[in-house]
């Protein structure tokens, strides 16, 4: 078999973020003429598989075959489809398991674009700037997704990410200012630096359960968003992460125990919940803002709920905000307080096991201010509700 001439490539600078690189580098250099060709494909064969290497700029639309000479097609090369302006329209057999760094950069003319069933990994960059594609499935098999991955997709509009992919790289869809709404899955555990920055049409988030930490400007610039939810396994908010966002009420759950400075500068908020009693704000700031002062001071004129003597409580002090205790006698989290209520708290203070309890349910009981469920909350509760 004859060798190929390794590609080279300039210095890359940048930082290097949830394994992603900053986009702005351009490859040069040529294959030799000693690539093996497939019509407008040239292409390496490793012996056990084949991996695309470059296609000829003035294709169109492209066939990629599921085996070339009986042995299978599973890799679309760096930089294979390197500014084809002209392709519009490709498909990729379900034998591909990985798609390089830059493989569809600017691609402009693809619209739309299946990616298989048995995609593995998806490089760096691999569709920054194809403007044209308006949706994309990346399906349950993918576990890796390199950084800026669809950077500055401007008409993509819709995404579905598979319950497969690890992380939300940093940058990934940095600037897909007509994405609408997306779900992130479970599988997931970080949402990464940049990683929404102004998605500007963006109007609802959901959060997967496995998420932990939600990086610097992940939704930062996001004017349009106003739905939010967070998963229940979120440790770490960090700085401006939803500033400048259209959010109007936040629920942090318990699992929140860390928030960064400027985390939720939102000129629309107005209610915020903190289910964490102990959670941990930035000293070096704040971190609610939705107005400034005469003297450009930032400051946050709407309300936090939370828990007598918690954090929250303590930071709506320092900085002046209105505190609204969630000690509301809610038993039951259904919100509402009444009688099944009283029942419950009594048969907790007296014994009787209540297998449906939760320490949220509990934390709501807490009434006159010395822990532990008493009948001094009871006493407290029942007042409550004799005043209603």
């Amino acid at each position: 078999m004859k060798q190929i001439r390794k590609r080279s490539f300039p210095l890359l600078t940048g930082a290097v973020l949830c394994g992603s690189l900053l986009t702005g580098f351009l490859p040069f250099g040529t294959l030799s003429a000693s690539a093996l060709d497939y019509g407008s494909l040239k292409y390496k064969d490793y012996g056990d598989h084949v991996e695309i290497l470059s296609c000829d700029k003035d294709v169109t639309e492209l066939v990629i075959p599921e085996e070339i000479d009986g042995v299978p097609v599973t890799e679309i090369g760096n930089y294979t489809f390197y500014e084809c302006k002209k392709l519009s329209k490709i498909s990729l057999p379900d034998s591909i398991r990985r798609i390089g760094d830059s493989a569809f950069w600017k691609c402009t003319g693809i619209t739309a674009l299946n990616l298989g069933k048995n995609l593995q990994e998806i490089g760096y960059n691999a569709f920054y700037g194809c403007s044209g594609i308006t949706n994309i499935e990346i399906p349950d098999s993918v576990r890796t997704l390199g950084g800026s991955t669809f950077m500055y997709c401007g008409s993509l509009k819709q995404i579905t990410i598979g319950n497969g992919i690890e992380s939300i790289c940093s940058q990934m869809f940095h600037s897909c200012a007509s994405l609408e709404s997306v779900e992130i899955p479970d599988s997931a555990v970080e949402i990464g630096l940049n990683a929404f920055y102004q998605c500007s049409s963006l109007k609802s988030v959901t959060i997967g359960n496995g998420v932990k930490r939600i990086n610097l400007n992940a939704f930062a610039g996001c004017s349009s968003l106003q739905k939010v939810k967070i998963g229940n396994s979120v440790e770490r908010i960090e700085n401006s992460a939803f500033s400048g966002t259209a959010i109007t009420m936040i629920n942090l759950p318990e699992s929140v125990s860390y928030i960064n400075n400027r985390a939720f500068y939102c000129e629309k908020l107005a209610s915020v919940t903190i289910e964490n009693p102990t959670c941990d704000f930035s000293s070096i700031g704040t971190v609610f803002r939705n107005e400034q002062d005469s003297h450009g001071n930032d400051y946050y004129n709407g309300v936090i709920y939370g828990y007598n003597g918690s954090t929250a409580q303590e930071y709506c002090k320092a900085h002046g905000c209105k505190f609204i205790s969630l000690n509301d006698g809610d038993m039951n989290c259904d919100g509402n307080v009444n009688l099944v209520d009283a029942v419950m708290l009594a048969r907790a203070v007296t014994g009787f096991e209540q297998p449906d309890m939760t320490v949220r349910g509990k934390r709501h009981a807490e009434l006159d201010g010395e822990e532990g469920l008493s009948n001094g909350d009871l006493a407290v509760l029942l007042r409550i509700l004799a005043e209603a």
